[in-house]
């Protein structure tokens, strides 16, 4: 509905009374329409006829506006106020309908029937490789629900317009869709619709429909050809006269009033003119009549362009519009002078079928169906009258167009007379009607025609808009059903030559014609093709497909040929024949493809003269010259049209052989076909003859002899007797008077020889001249073309004698070499230098025509051959490389039988790193099974086939690559079948062939042009081979062999010093076998090189084969004999052993395999490492380091304020609910439950981890400044911190001199806090010397200097700082450091400058408060990482325990808790012992350096506050502690131990004093064994002490709590322990710590210090103030945020923290650390909960990816950076195949949660190594910008480390080497940017002298140039 229409309208008084309206019938007011709108046209209301119209149309169809609400169910509320209630209504402006694309659409729907929607291009198409019955079942994305295949095999392209949605077509899928269209169909399904409304609605659609193919039938002016003749003025007149005979009177119509005081210049749209053309014509033709008429042109030109025509100018007279209408006619566009009522009624009768498309497509799903129900049945009725204009009185561009008086024209298109096959070489005579009338005529009419065949005829006088409607309309509408889509094929195919003749020729707009939907719906359905061929009209189909080609197309030697290109090919009639060629024969060859198992009929002689002559009509065309002289100026681009429809016509043989495999038992139909065939085939090929392929004119396109070969080889019963000629055929003509056993002619078959011979002409360059043209051509023939059916043919040619080996090598132009009484060298022919290349193509073709023997198997099947096919074709492919099954997919896709044998052969191969997914290889089994020249190997090249065979096998035999030798493989058939190809085999064992190899490998001695050796000598094996498989060894039939004394060349070329170890050895054993058949062979080596030489060669390593036959049979009795010796001799042996007391003092056999001691003695060697600047060795006078990074990590959780009661955020509570089954992956997600919920204290949550609220981690006010304060104890952060962001510290060893690294930052303008590794191109920002350690061990105990914990604080000294550079410091360098000596003092300044630039190491800080010492920054580093390692390794706990859950196949929603005794210990990597222990060096310098030149007071001081800082980790205090004492490590521990446990059992006593039943602690507990009485007595003293103090009671439930939450937090702490004493390298840890119950016994003696501590611990949590809390270290296992079984799973919100409207949305993506869901990543980061502020991890379902936010300036001392960077990751959800799944986006193989590589994940994270990675190239020349690489690609040496078995595997950093090469990245793709000069010159000067290690090889191509 629409407001009131601007334009005028007729008034009621206009209309009469109302009795005379509503006595008229609907036709009759359709009739009336120009006249009750005052015969008015207006270009300025454009759809004001149309809405007229549709309110006339809905007024019926609603029975005169009672039916109102059925019709528009959405607008029920307004019945009465918009739409007309009675007929003088419908002409009053106040009601007006929409004429809206949209109106009455409120969704799209097709409930109840199949979608059959066109998918316009540019649209999505999806298909569900899962649901569909084939892979061509689609959906279209109205239809598509991407819930319902979130993890189903989906794929998505964009539509080119050739798709048509098969949603609702029960035969299309294997199961009911859930559609998406329908879901969203509200009308209801409880009532039926009125009798009434069903007639309406059916009359109201007849009425429309009628009416539109009536005026549509009369439209006949716009057939008139623009090259008529005549003058303007007669053509107007004609118009005029034509229009007087236009009336629509009669009974349907009355009497229809014409108004002739007003004409209208109609312009229509075309495809022939551009947009340009359009207006200026315009302009032109109104030109005086309007002076803006610059702006109208262009506005009626867009008029044109959306509708298809318009009314250009109007005027009483039709004398006006001559000037007008000439200007059109000058630029060829289309326009015709109509009267105001022709004009009016052509609006009316586009917007009757605007009408019908909008009530079937009506919100209500009642009245859809059943106007499309109607609608169907009203197209395929016939049609009862009709209106047509006597052609006599017209002049078009084609009489065919128009309807006769009794009916639609047939024509004859494309017909041919074809005999019956006993007179069918009649049909191969010159002069017979051998291809078809260029000129169609006209054979009939169709008489009883239905409203459907009329409405397709009349399609080209439609307007462009109507077009558009109706493509969307009829044929989804008409094949809705499988009855309406067999009489819609019928109907149609009765009239398509016709139809495709107008379409092809004469239609101005063809891409709208609906016979383009018609093919992709008929055509296309599998059933549909044979019910045609059953009733007749298939011929129609065959008969206009050869038809389409008469116009262009050429005759040769009588034989209709594709026709070059003429003059006017760019033209637009070309462009339009070119579509409609293309459509119509690929569509004809769809239908055929289709076609059932018993349609034999095809190949009747009606039918299958027209497949013989569609298929021979791109035969032997397009024939190309070899360019001699200059390179052609111009590429030949012609050849596109000729070989992209030759495929066509292969694609046609093709099929015709596969409904010839379904045949059973012998058939006539088919012999005669194959006798059909091969005569034409001889008689088109009389004339054809080539002389020489480099000088004559040659083509590659062969497709009637694929015919035949298709016919030949899926015939089961075949025999070559039928190609034996007929006695009355005289068209057998081959070269000579040779007799011939078969029918085949020689032309023809040498033609395909001289096709191989083009193709390796073009493949070794010698076509170069003619440009790429031909290359192109080569490839589309390799690539698609009939290969296997022309090697057939060439076999059979031969085994027929119809071609022999002398027209062999006369085709390959080397016949002159061999057959000529005086020969030439091979490189003297004309091919030259390139004869080798030629040599080895030639020897492969005849390779593949000895070796292919599928086609001769009589048990072989279609299926089981195209099984091999692409089992060969898959096989060579991963035999030459690994690759992904996705790449697979894509490379074979559609190949057949693909799925069925990838399962077979291949086998996965795990991937090596997160970075990587898993690959895919040929099974070792098959690696013996291929051979390097097979036929069916068509993609790789049969080198590296060889290689990878020769690689695989010699790994797999364990042998040397050049001991293997590869042998044929050729293809078992039976004896039978094996008889057939014998005189093929008896052929390539001729003294004429063994004379050409002889020259060959001759040719390879005596030239150094051996690139066909392997090949030849391979054929000769395969020979061999043959012969051994076809005769006994005693027989003789290679004495070819022997007489050309072949094995003296083969002789010659094993001793030949250039031969490679393989060809050799190849050539050794062809000698052996050849050997074996002949003893002669032996005295002609020995008459050739003398006895004495092959005595000598007998005796080499290739010699040692070479045997008779007796020979080799005596060498195998010996064998045998040996081998029973050897049994006999084990058997003895371990007699003897059994009884040793009887054989003492025998002599016993022994063996000696042990080295001399002095070789197991271990020598020591020099470990100096080499500066990778200046490549010179670390010495004692030059301080040497290591690049190293400085980053936060935040795995440090925390229990916040548990002392103080009610403090803490009360959904800070650990555990979930984990009832997830992982095996079959359930949809419950997970779900955090409250404080207030209980836990069973016996089992452990699946991922114990915190909730968190969304509040920021810090106060935005109170703590941006507290990072630049001094230490401040007493003010922690307004809000308690789930977690700790901390300073850590990783590397890489690549060690340099401290004056070669300050010169390579001068030189690349870099920063100590900001540089790229020379080698490893790591990202670093600090530089820690690293030093020769003298590997003292440093004893850890020692007697406490003091008792007291306070006095212990507050001792004065340094001695530990002093006896650390004792232990770590070699004694020379401190010699140096304390020599005063002014020239020595350079180590110093260099060491004080380092410390200054050192910013971000000077800048090292715990929580909350900044360090100023540097010296403590140290034992932070060290104190935060060694815990960062501890914490890492906990997840292996929890990663064991679901492991082993999963893979037992066990359902769990909790798992049994662990023994403390089970936790694993953590090991440090070499690269972090390195770093570490580098550290503690820096550490002792820097004291060095202080002592001299800085003020200790100021620094002890500091220490000493920061020792007293409540929030540092275990062993920062410990650290902090010894660097700013005189006390031991033992001490020390002891009493930092004696304060944690203490806060900590004291916090616990609290919190269980107020909540007994609290789940705070029990899901972090580990089980603990009973305690013994002594251990009891000890704990019950120390928990009764702090019960006192806070006067409270403990019973026992709660003390057993209490011991248990305290082992499991002192188990941690004993780990951290155990890593500070291999970082300290400890002398020993036996009695550094006991067990926590030895702690509880020293903490309640007196005079301990432990005691002291733990006083003093109480004293000062006790003095805490109410704005005081305190954070107790997290001792459960740190995670990433758990994640959902399958991806799917996040799709409806339940798994996770998302809220619904984050699920719709794809932007959101998932926080690793906190769970929750956000859309922006750089707005969470900074107030994760979980996160260090500066980087986060995210994961993307919808693009299944993990995003890396990073916020590079938070990594930089100064923050002057501005930019954040996002690194995408692999994700762990993965399809069945071990690839990255679709993720939700797009739908499809969303994939399932891979646990190791979760784990891997985790792994990662946890120990910094994935920050590690991605900081790798974070920088770049200018330091202004930001380069970043992906991590996890990895060498090739660390495939072993990363294998994802994570349950064993080490830490990531777990080894030196494999670490190193973990840390090789590779470059992620970036924008190029300039480079500068300075670096490109130091990696000139570095180019070729690095002394690179194993461990530091890398590519250069690897490694971005900065």
């Amino acid at each position: 509905m629409s407001a009131v229409e601007p334009s005028p309208s007729p008034s009621s008084s206009d209309l009469g009374e109302d009795s005379y309206l509503s006595s008229k019938s609907l036709p009759e007011l359709l009739t009336m329409m120009p006249e009750k709108l005052g015969f008015e046209v207006h270009n300025a209301d454009p759809k004001r006829v149309s809405i007229y119209t549709l309110r006339l149309l809905y007024f019926f169809a609603a029975e005169k506006g009672k039916y109102y609400d059925d019709i528009f169910p959405w607008t029920s509320d307004y019945i009465g106020g918009e739409f007309p209630q009675f007929i003088d209504d419908v002409w009053s402006s106040s009601y007006c309908f929409f004429d809206d694309d949209d109106e009455n659409s409120q969704g799209y729907s097709h409930k109840g029937r199949i979608c059959a929607r066109e998918i316009p291009p540019g649209e999505p198409v999806y298909n569900c490789y899962d649901c569909g019955v084939d892979p061509t079942c689609c959906m279209c994305a109205h239809c598509f629900n991407e819930r319902e295949h979130s993890d189903h095999n989906v794929s998505r392209h964009i539509s080119q317009g050739n798709a048509i949605c098969d949603c609702g077509d029960a035969s299309s899928w294997k199961k009911t869709l859930d559609c998406l269209a329908n879901k969203g169909d509200q009308s209801s399904d409880s009532s039926e619709l009125p009798q009434e409304l069903k007639k309406s609605i059916t009359n109201t659609i007849e009425s429309a429909l009628d009416f539109f193919l009536d005026v549509q039938s009369t439209n006949v002016q716009v057939l008139r050809s623009t090259s008529d003749n005549r003058t303007d003025q007669e053509l107007v007149t004609a118009d005029e006269e034509v229009d007087d005979l236009t009336f629509l009177d009669g009974p349907k119509y009355g009497i229809e009033t014409d108004c002739l005081c007003s004409w209208y210049l109609i312009a229509w749209n075309d495809e022939f003119h551009d947009w340009n053309t359009a207006v200026k014509t315009i302009s032109l033709a109104r030109h005086g009549f309007d002076e803006d008429s610059g702006q109208m042109s262009v506005n009626l030109a867009s008029i044109i362009d959306s509708k298809g025509y318009t009314s250009i100018l109007q005027a009483s007279k039709v004398e006006d519009l001559i000037g007008a209408f000439s200007q059109f006619r000058n630029t060829g566009m289309t326009a015709t002078v109509l009267s105001a009522k022709a004009a009016v009624r052509l609006e009316a009768a586009d917007a009757a079928i605007k009408f019908i498309s909008k009530i079937v497509h009506c919100t209500n799903s009642k009245v859809a169906e059943f106007s499309m129900k109607i609608l169907s049945e009203l197209l395929l009725k016939e049609y009862p009258s009709f209106f047509y204009i006597d052609k006599s009185k017209l002049s078009v561009d084609d009489e065919n167009s128009l309807l006769c008086s009794d009916g639609i024209p047939l024509i004859d298109r494309g017909k041919v007379d074809i005999p019956p096959l006993n007179t069918v070489s009649d049909l191969l005579l010159e002069g017979s009607r051998s291809f078809p009338p260029v000129t169609p005529t006209k054979v009939g009419t169709k008489k009883d025609f239905s409203r459907l065949q009329l409405l397709f005829f009349l399609e080209r006088r439609f307007p462009k808009c109507t077009r558009k409607i109706l493509k969307a309309l009829v044929v989804p509408v008409i094949t809705s059903t499988a009855e309406f889509r067999t009489q819609f094929g019928l109907q149609i195919t009765e009239i398509l030559p016709t139809l495709e003749h107008i379409n092809q020729y004469y239609d101005r707009e063809w891409h709208l014609s609906l016979l383009e939907s018609f093919r992709l719906q008929i055509y296309h359905d599998p059933c549909i093709g044979t019910v045609l061929l059953e009733k007749g009209t298939f011929k129609n189909i065959l008969e206009s497909a050869l038809g389409c080609f008469v116009k262009y197309g050429a005759i040769s030697h009588g034989y209709l040929i594709y026709g070059i290109y003429g003059s006017g090919y760019y033209s637009w009639e070309r462009r339009r024949n070119n579509t409609a060629e293309s459509q119509i024969y690929r569509s004809a060859a769809t239908i055929i493809s289709f076609l059932k198992a018993a349609s034999l009929k095809i190949l009747e002689p009606d039918y299958f003269g027209y497949i013989i002559l569609l298929v021979s009509i791109f035969d032997n065309s397009y024939e190309i010259v070899r360019k001699v002289g200059e390179h052609v100026e111009r590429e030949d681009l012609k050849y596109k049209r000729f070989f992209t429809l030759a495929v066509v016509a292969y694609d046609i043989a093709k099929f015709i052989g596969k409904l010839v495999s379904t045949i059973k038992g012998k058939n006539e139909l088919v012999e005669n076909a194959i006798r059909f065939v091969s005569i034409y085939l001889n008689a088109r090929y009389k004339h054809i003859f080539v002389t020489k392929v480099s000088s004559d004119p040659v083509s590659l396109l062969h497709p009637l002899q694929s015919l035949l070969a298709q016919l030949c080889m899926n015939y089961s019963f075949f025999n070559i007797s039928l190609l034996a000629p007929t006695s009355g055929d005289q068209t057998n003509i081959s070269s000579g008077s040779k007799d011939t056993l078969s029918a085949l002619s020689h032309a023809s078959s040498i033609s395909l020889v001289e096709s191989n011979v083009l193709c390796s002409q073009i493949k070794t360059g010698f076509w170069v001249r003619n440009g790429n043209s031909v290359i192109s051509q080569y490839e589309i023939s390799h690539t698609f073309y009939d290969e296997c059916g022309s090697l057939y043919l060439e076999q059979l040619a031969i085994i027929g004698k119809v071609i022999e080996m002398e027209d062999i090598l006369k085709a390959w132009e080397f016949s002159d070499c061999i057959l000529s009484t005086s020969p030439i060298p091979f490189n003297e022919t004309i091919y030259e230098d390139r004869a080798s290349a030629m040599l080895l193509e030639m020897i492969t073709k005849l390779y593949h025509l000895f070796t292919y023997r599928l086609s001769f198997d009589s048990s072989m099947t279609r299926d089981r051959l195209s099984y091999l096919q692409t089992r060969a074709e898959l096989a060579y492919t991963l035999c030459h490389q690994e690759k992904g099954y996705s790449d697979l997919k894509e490379q074979f896709e559609g190949v057949p039988f693909f799925d069925e044998v990838f399962e077979e052969i291949a086998q996965f191969i795990p991937p090596r790193s997160l970075r990587d997914y898993g690959h895919y290889a040929l099974k070792n089994n098959l690696y013996s099974k291929l051979d390097p020249f097979d036929f069916l190997n068509k993609y790789v090249s049969s080198d590296d086939v060889q290689d990878s065979i020769l690689e695989k096998l010699a790994d797999i035999k364990n042998k040397k690559k050049e001991d293997i030798v590869l042998k044929p493989v050729l293809y078992d058939l039976n004896s039978s079948d094996l008889k057939k190809m014998e005189p093929l085999a008896d052929t390539f064992k001729s003294n004429l062939f063994a004379k050409f190899l002889y020259k060959v490998l001759r040719f390879s001695i005596d030239s150094d042009q051996d690139d066909h050796l392997m090949a030849t000598l391979h054929l000769l094996h395969a020979i061999l081979e043959d012969d051994s498989l076809r005769y006994l060894d005693g027989e003789q039939h290679i004495s070819s062999f022997v007489d050309i004394p072949i094995c003296n060349i083969l002789l010659g070329i094993v001793e030949r010093k250039s031969s490679s170890a393989i060809i050799a050895k190849k050539a050794a054993s062809i000698l052996d076998i050849i050997l074996l058949k002949d003893d002669a062979v032996l005295q002609s080596l020995v008459d050739c090189f003398g006895e004495e030489h092959i005595k000598n060669f007998r005796k080499s390593k290739h010699g040692k084969g070479l045997e008779t036959r007796n020979e080799r049979a005596h060498r195998l009795a010996h064998k045998r004999q040996r081998r029973i010796l050897e049994r006999i001799r084990g058997q003895q042996k371990k007699f003897m052993s059994r009884n040793k007391d009887f054989f003492k003092d025998a002599d016993l056999e022994t063996s000696f395999t042990g080295k001399d001691k002095e070789q197991d003695k271990h020598t020591e060697e020099n470990n100096a490492r080499v500066c990778i600047l200046c490549r010179k060795p670390e010495n004692d006078s030059e301080i040497f380091g290591i690049p190293t990074l400085i980053s936060k990590s935040s795995v440090f959780w925390n229990f916040p304020n548990i002392f103080k009661p009610g403090s803490y955020p009360p959904s800070f509570i650990p555990g979930a609910d984990m009832s997830v089954d992982w095996n079959v992956h359930s949809e419950k997600g997970l779900s955090y439950f409250d404080h207030g919920e209980r836990t069973d204290s016996n089992v452990i949550p699946l991922f114990p981890r915190p909730r968190v609220d969304g509040s920021s981690k810090f106060d935005p006010q109170k703590d941006r400044h507290k990072r630049d304060e001094t230490l401040n104890t007493t003010e922690p952060p307004i809000k308690q911190p789930f977690c700790f962001s901390k300073d850590v510290i990783t590397g890489c060893p690549h060690g340099m001199h401290l004056s070669c690294f300050l010169d390579m930052l001068k030189k690349k303008g870099y920063k100590v806090t900001r540089f790229l590794c020379p080698l490893c191109q790591k990202y670093c920002n600090s530089f820690i010397p690293s030093l020769n350690d003298p590997r003292t061990k440093l004893d850890p105990m020692g007697k406490p200097v003091v008792l007291d914990a306070m006095d212990m604080d507050n001792e004065v000294g340094n001695e530990n700082s002093s006896m650390i550079g004792e232990k770590v410091l070699d004694q020379k360098l401190r010699d140096l450091l304390k020599d005063y000596d002014e020239k020595k003092t350079h180590i110093k300044e260099e060491l004080a400058s380092l410390d200054k630039q050192n910013e971000l190491l000077r800048d090292v800080r715990a929580e909350f408060v900044e360090c100023v010492d540097p010296e403590i920054s140290s034992a932070l580093l060290i104190g935060s990482t060694l815990q960062m390692y501890e914490i890492a390794n906990r997840y292996k706990e929890t990663e064991k325990r679901v492991s082993n859950l999963t893979r037992s196949g066990t359902t769990f929603t909790s798992v049994p808790k662990c023994h403390i005794e089970d936790i694993s210990p953590t090991l440090l990597s070499d690269i972090s012992l390195l770093v570490l222990r580098s550290l503690i060096q820096y550490r002792a310098l820097m004291h060095f350096v202080s002592d001299a030149e800085m003020n200790d007071h100021e620094f002890q001081t500091s220490e000493k506050e920061m020792a007293h800082h409540r929030y540092l980790g275990f062993l920062d205090s410990v650290l902090v502690r010894f660097f700013s004492g005189k006390e031991s490590f033992d001490t020390i521990i002891r009493s930092v131990l004696a304060r944690f446990i203490t806060r900590i059992t004291l916090c616990a006593m609290s919190k269980l004093s107020e909540d007994v039943s609290t789940n705070l602690f029990s899901s972090f507990c580990y089980e603990i064994k009973t305690k013994t009485h002594k251990e009891d007595e000890c704990f019950d003293i120390f928990c009764n002490g702090l019960s006192a103090r806070l006067g409270i009671d403990t019973p026992k439930s709660v003390k057993n709590s209490l011991y248990s939450i305290v082992c499991t937090w002192f188990a941690r702490y004993k780990s951290q322990i155990a890593l500070l004493a291999e970082c300290f390298n400890f002398s020993s840890t036996e009695h550094l710590i006991g067990n926590v119950d030895e702690l509880f016994e020293s903490t309640n003696l007196n005079n301990t210090i432990e005691h002291s501590s733990m006083i003093a611990e109480i004293n000062s949590l006790l003095s805490l103030s109410k704005q005081n809390y305190v954070i107790l270290d997290y001792p459960a296992p740190v995670l990433l945020q758990p994640m959902a079984p399958k991806i799917s799973d996040y799709l409806d919100g339940s798994f996770g923290n998302i809220s619904s409207r984050l699920v719709s949305d794809t932007k959101y993506v998932i926080c690793m650390l906190c769970g929750q869901a956000v859309t922006r990543m750089g707005e969470h980061t900074p107030k994760c909960q979980f996160g260090p502020g500066t980087h986060c991890l995210f994961f993307s379902p919808y693009h299944n990816r993990l995003d890396l936010f990073l916020k590079p300036q938070s990594f930089l001392a100064r923050h002057d950076l501005p930019g954040e960077v996002v690194g995408h990751l692999s994700s762990p959800y993965l399809n069945k195949y071990g690839e990255a799944a679709g993720g939700l986006l797009g739908g499809g193989e969303a994939g399932t949660l891979h646990l190791d590589r979760f784990w891997y994940l985790n792994q990662c994270w946890l120990n910094q190594s994935l920050i590690a990675s991605e900081f790798a190239s974070l920088a770049d020349s200018q330091f202004g910008g930001l380069r970043l690489n992906v991590p996890f690609t990895l060498d090739d040496d660390a495939q072993e480390f990363f294998t994802l078995n994570l349950q064993n595997a080490p830490n990531v950093e777990n080894d030196l080497a494999l670490m190193n090469a973990a840390l090789r990245l590779r470059a992620f793709p970036f924008p190029e940017r300039d480079t500068r000069g300075d670096i490109e010159e130091d990696d000139d000067e570095n180019d070729g002298d690095q002394n690179m290690t194993d461990d530091d090889e890398f590519e250069d191509d690897d490694n971005p140039l900065w």
